[in-house]
């Protein structure tokens, strides 16, 4: 069995980190799902900025759904008006993975609150997103800067 360690992070001025989780994957390592059984999720918010983000590597599946749904809700809470997810390091991302997502704007929408992607044309999670998203519920950006720029009200650099 693999292990999959989850490291959030939240960054300021000073990096702290928020909680570590480990849990293992339900198959061998490089098996189905399995990018060498380790994800990294590290997020981050701004004080008056009204913006969060959660940068993920590795594999989004069935294995880390948990450890990715606290991530999200974690950043989503932290948030005034916008969670930018930073997928473009993203190996695999399953149904179970797309499926948090889904959660984490339903939560969000329920305060008036937006999820935005961040994914490099290319990457793998891209290519799944564009199936599995069909509808473009979420506005899609190629980088965090131009995302970040695209936040209601987001302090400009």
């Amino acid at each position: 069995m693999s292990t999959v360690h989850t490291d959030v992070v939240r960054t300021g001025a000073m990096r702290e980190p928020v909680h570590t989780v480990s849990a293992s994957a339900p198959w061998p390592a490089g098996g189905l799902g399995d990018a060498g059984g380790h994800v990294e999720l590290e997020s981050w918010s701004t004080i008056g900025g009204g913006y969060a983000v959660l940068v993920a590597a590795g594999a989004l599946d069935i294995a880390v759904r948990d450890e990715l749904t606290a991530a999200l809700t974690d950043a989503a809470e932290r948030t005034a008006s916008t969670l930018i997810v930073d997928l473009s390091r993203v190996t695999v991302l399953a149904a179970a993975g797309f499926h948090c997502l889904e959660g984490v704007a339903d939560l969000l929408s329920q305060r008036g609150a937006l999820l935005y992607l961040v994914c490099a044309q290319g990457r793998p999670a891209r290519r799944i997103l564009a199936i599995l998203d069909d509808r473009h519920r979420w506005p899609l950006y190629s980088d965090v800067p131009a995302a970040i720029q695209s936040v209601p009200g987001a302090a400009r650099r």
